[in-house]
Order: structure tokens, then C-alpha cells, then sequence
């Protein structure tokens, strides 16, 4: 857990010293090709884990969102993420399980989990 959210805050730190050569788009593309990835990175298996165990990880999410939605250092990025298409990243972990539980039950799901 503590190496995602090393590696994401590292790609982070990385593409900070190159943002203002770039526009807002590519900084998004960025964030979510570079960051964003690693968060997701078999994240069912985060389901359940204690807050202190995520928390890491959320505050990697929180800090990648302010460039794409530019904000500024002091504002609060949870009502951002509730207002654009991201949430908290406890609430995403439990909505992609609930899919893919759901893709199973149904048969839809990839061979290797039906």
C-alpha cells in the first residue's frame, strides 16, 4: 500500500515541475495516465480495509485532483470531487466491486471469474 502511494506521489512531484509548460488537457491526461493508474491498480483488493490503510492513497487522489480542477492549495478538494466525475476513494473502491460482483452474478464477467 505504502509503495502505490509512494510511486503515485512521485509521478506527482515529477509532473508538477513540467505543468505550466503544458495546458490544463495534457495535465489531465497526465494525472490519469501517470497517477491515477496506480491508484486503480487491483483496488478490490483495498475493499474493507481500515481507513488508516487508504488514507494514504486518498490523500495521492486528493493532491492529483487539485491541478486538473485547478484549484488552489488551500481549497478543500472534496466538495471539487464530489461536483466533477471523481469521488472519495473508499466510495469508488465499493462501487467497482459492486460492478464486477454484479458483471459475475449476471455472466457477463471475463471466463477467469464466471
Amino acid at each position: 500500500m505504502l509503495l502505490r502511494s509512494q510511486a503515485a506521489a512521485s509521478h506527482l512531484r515529477r509532473q508538477k515541475q513540467i505543468r505550466r509548460l503544458v495546458g490544463k488537457a495534457v495535465t489531465a491526461q497526465l494525472v490519469l495516465a501517470f497517477i491515477l493508474s496506480r491508484l486503480d491498480y487491483c483496488n478490490a483488493l483495498l475493499e474493507g480495509l481500515p481507513r488508516a490503510t487508504i488514507e494514504p492513497l486518498q490523500q495521492v487522489q486528493n493532491a492529483a485532483a487539485r491541478p486538473v480542477l485547478n484549484l488552489r492549495l488551500r481549497y478543500h478538494v472534496t466538495p471539487a470531487l464530489r461536483n466533477s466525475t471523481g469521488c472519495q476513494l473508499q466510495a469508488e473502491l465499493t462501487s467497482r466491486l459492486c460492478l464486477l460482483m454484479h458483471l459475475i452474478h449476471t455472466g457477463r464477467a471475463p471466463l477467469y471469474l464466471n
